[in-house]
């Protein structure tokens, strides 16, 4: 066999044997699948090897796989988490109750945010959680205090209180923070300040017969409307 008689370039004969030239073999040599795993030498593929436009799928990532250091800074968006912190839209204080419904049931936290809020009357403002039976009006430990001159304070067992004595068309600024410590009992903490006079406290807790799935700010009465401000929820 002489170097006349090999076909294309792929062969050479070289000291009277037959050899693959270097770079003889392309892919046009090779049938297709023909090249597994198994032939590939474990530690030789680096990042050169792989197109820049490859569009590699999450189910190919083993778990664990990807580290912080792989991520580019800033590239990831609320949405491409399963559990984002998510600020709701905030809703105009009106009416006899103020509503935030279908709260996601991984929701672990919630921040209840006032922001000038007033009402028509006295009634004291309460804040009730509900699930998927509705909102629930028993079973709450909730206390609302202030300290000033005199020392106020509320007690009620029908919804947590936001301030103690309350009074129409005071204006409410502040933040209740509302958290599961677990088994569908939720925890009360917040501050409201009446603005332009005291900072009233509020804490308490509510045993749920389900997850949580929506939030009712209204007063003790039923009747006393909203007349001012706005609130808004950011949960976690």
């Amino acid at each position: 066999i002489t170097g006349d008689a090999i076909l294309g370039t792929t062969l050479e004969v070289a000291s009277g044997k037959l050899k693959i030239r270097a770079q003889g073999i392309t892919p046009n040599e090779l049938s297709s699948g023909s090249v597994t795993s198994n032939a590939i030498a474990d530690g030789t593929i680096v990042d050169a090897d792989i197109n820049a436009s490859a569009d590699i799928a999450g189910s190919k990532l083993a778990d664990n796989s990807t580290s912080g250091v792989k991520l580019t800074d800033a590239s990831v968006a609320p949405a491409k988490l399963s559990q984002p912190l998510t600020l709701s839209t905030a809703k105009n204080a009106t009416g006899t109750v103020v509503d935030f419904t279908s709260i996601p049931s991984w929701v672990k936290r919630i921040t209840l945010m006032f922001d000038g809020v007033s009402t028509t009357g006295a009634s004291l403002q309460l804040i009730r959680l509900g699930d998927s039976g509705g909102i629930e009006a028993t079973g709450y430990v909730g206390t609302a205090q202030y300290y000033y001159s005199g020392n106020g304070i509320d007690v009620s067992t029908v919804g947590q209180p936001i301030r103690a004595d309350p009074t129409a068309s005071a204006l409410l600024s502040g933040i209740v923070s509302i958290l599961l410590i677990g088994s569908n009992t939720w925890v009360f903490s917040g501050n409201i300040v009446v603005e332009g006079s005291v900072v009233n406290s509020c804490a308490g807790k509510k045993a749920l017969s389900d997850v949580l799935t929506q939030i009712r700010i209204t007063t003790v009465n039923g009747t006393d409307t909203f007349d001012a401000g706005s609130i808004n929820i950011m949960y976690e």
